[in-house]
């Protein structure tokens, strides 16, 4: 299984997209790093809202996490399945002795593989950039949290909120391989991925047109949108209460669950000969 999941990180890395992703890391993080210190301008320093080089890895991936991190994951999962599927590459890894549940497996974990490698530069980037750039203070302020963090907490929250969002991106990158593996052409797989973004971007809009805000009901459908987890729900669960922390770890594993089962009996079932 480990030589199946070498060749298909070799065969992701060959091709442009993914340096392209890598190499505009710095660009969003510049680009949002200019956006805070404008903001700083405009708020007391004692608010979370201020953003000095402590708190910049989470801000930033605030920030950035709904728009760059899933478009990344759409790409990348378009390229290693879809696009191999309208190209014709699959048919000959099929003619291997190689088995269309290994190929899936093999692949889901290269684009997971992937994605926590550009969290992991992304992390180190933030806070380089936050220290150079940035306000350094012996303390920084976090949301749903009374008192200000030293460095080694700011730290150790850091680590916890990348983490959780990595959780998120393999939630959505799960489904986004379902999509990728239904779907006969990149037009389609992307179509398909971006409208389930976009819709659950805006998914508790639409809920509150059904369901009262000030009901506990609300609280626990609205994150049934990944976005939603990802806007709202990573600092939730960290925070001093740890609101919804067990519903929505169970919403983000029913995710990665069904639809990589999914994705699994699909592709085991599909034709890739013709």
């Amino acid at each position: 299984m480990h030589q199946i999941i070498f060749s298909e990180w070799e065969k992701l890395w060959q091709r442009k997209t993914p340096w392209i992703c890598l190499s505009l890391i710095p660009v969003i993080l510049l680009a949002t790093l200019v956006f805070y210190l404008k903001n700083n301008a405009h708020v007391a320093a004692e608010s979370p809202e201020y953003v000095v080089f402590l708190n910049f890895p989470v801000a930033a991936l605030q920030e950035q996490l709904i728009s760059a991190f899933n478009i990344a994951a759409i790409l990348l999962t378009i390229l290693c399945i879809t696009e191999e599927y309208t190209t014709g590459q699959l048919r000959f890894v099929i003619l291997r002795a190689v088995s269309p549940l290994q190929i899936i497996m093999a692949k889901m974990i290269v684009l997971f593989l992937t994605m926590l490698l550009f969290m992991i530069i992304y992390f180190i980037g933030s806070f380089l950039f936050g220290y150079i750039l940035l306000p350094k203070t012996s303390h920084a302020a976090f949301f749903y949290h009374n008192q200000p963090f030293s460095p080694l907490r700011a730290l150790f929250y850091s680590l916890q909120y990348y983490g959780i969002s990595f959780f998120t991106l393999m939630a959505f990158g799960s489904v986004i391989v379902f999509f990728a593996v239904i779907s006969k052409t990149a037009t389609g797989a992307a179509g398909k991925g971006l409208g389930f973004l976009l819709l659950f971007i805006i998914y508790p809009a639409l809920l509150q047109l059904f369901v009262d805000i000030s009901s506990p009901l609300y609280g626990k459908l609205t994150f049934l949108s990944i976005p939603y987890i990802q806007y709202q729900g990573i600092a939730l669960i960290l925070s001093e209460t740890k609101m919804l922390r067990s519903w929505i770890f169970t919403i983000l594993s029913a995710y990665i669950t069904f639809f990589s089962g999914l994705s699994f009996i699909i592709f085991k079932k599909q034709d890739y000969y013709f």
